[in-house]
């Protein structure tokens, strides 16, 4: 005769007070922690990392193990100003390149395929006020403003934090450019011309720099896909390597076409970073 044997049912995650799954031993509401005798060196672990820990939260903030769970980020620093910063850092681009656009379509004999934006805002240029307030120091108080709206909403991270200096410099660099224009065809021969091509390698290293921190910076944030973590940090490597083509005039035939080409990616991921930005700063009212 066969022997007749019963079968323990294993433990599995539920919602009575007793369970370890239980949302009322979680340690606040919202938290994803382990918890058992191991839990220290788990989150210990995981926050050191950043990686998910091998659990799954459940509804109400407790954890189950089995699956894919995570560990609660450190939260940022939101200020009552963050979302009108980074509402202002989304549309100002917008205007920096129609007012680019405007000074070289009513600028006589202007080529935007040759030349570069720098031409617009030469002291000989037409148009020069227009562009050099209008664009590069406009340009520089978006990216300021910008600057302090990223700090302010993304979560704290080291990539954060020089992310943010790389923008500072930027911003700084170009409201400088606007106040020293290049010299006629930006042959630069005088001490303002000089000084022009100096502070405006800021600017340009600066943006790109701060994309390819971001890569890490958003996923350190844990809000962002990795499509755009991956789209920030690559998209700013090929800004950032435009740069010495255009000043070597690797390609100065169509050396204001790389510029205008580089410059709108930079500028359309200030843009649309801010717009999530400024989404995630809505959501902590």
């Amino acid at each position: 005769m066969r022997r007749s044997t019963t079968r323990t049912p294993r433990p599995t995650c539920s919602s009575t007070p007793w369970s370890p799954c239980s949302p009322t031993h979680s340690p606040a509401p919202g938290r994803h922690d382990l918890i058992g005798p191991r839990a220290g060196a788990g989150v210990l672990l995981a926050r050191v990392v950043d990686r998910p820990l091998p659990g799954r939260p459940v509804h109400g903030g407790g954890w189950c193990p089995g699956v894919v769970g995570t560990v609660d980020r450190e939260a940022p620093t939101h200020r009552r100003w963050s979302r009108p910063a980074a509402l202002l850092g989304a549309g100002g681009p917008l205007v920096v390149m129609a007012v680019v656009l405007v000074g070289g379509l009513v600028t006589p004999g202007y080529d935007p395929v040759r030349q570069t934006h720098s031409e617009l805002g030469a002291v000989d240029s037409p148009v020069r006020w227009l562009v050099n307030l209008g664009a590069f120091v406009l340009l520089g108080v978006i990216l300021l403003v910008f600057a302090a709206a990223y700090r302010t909403v993304l979560r704290p991270s080291p990539w954060r934090e020089v992310a943010t200096v790389c923008l500072v410099v930027a911003g700084v660099g170009m409201v400088a450019v606007g106040f020293v224009p290049c010299d006629p065809g930006c042959v630069d021969v005088t001490a303002t011309g000089r000084w022009h091509s100096a502070l405006s390698a800021p600017g340009a290293v600066g943006v790109s720099s701060a994309m390819v921190l971001s890569g890490p910076a958003l996923r350190r944030d844990g809000r962002f896909s990795r499509a755009w973590q991956r789209g920030s940090t690559w998209s700013g490597a090929v800004v950032l390597m435009t740069g010495p083509v255009i000043a070597a005039e690797v390609l100065a035939p169509v050396g204001g076409l790389l510029q205008r080409a580089a410059m709108g990616v930079a500028l359309v991921w200030v843009s649309t970073v801010a717009v999530r930005l400024a989404v995630f700063a809505g959501e902590s009212r």
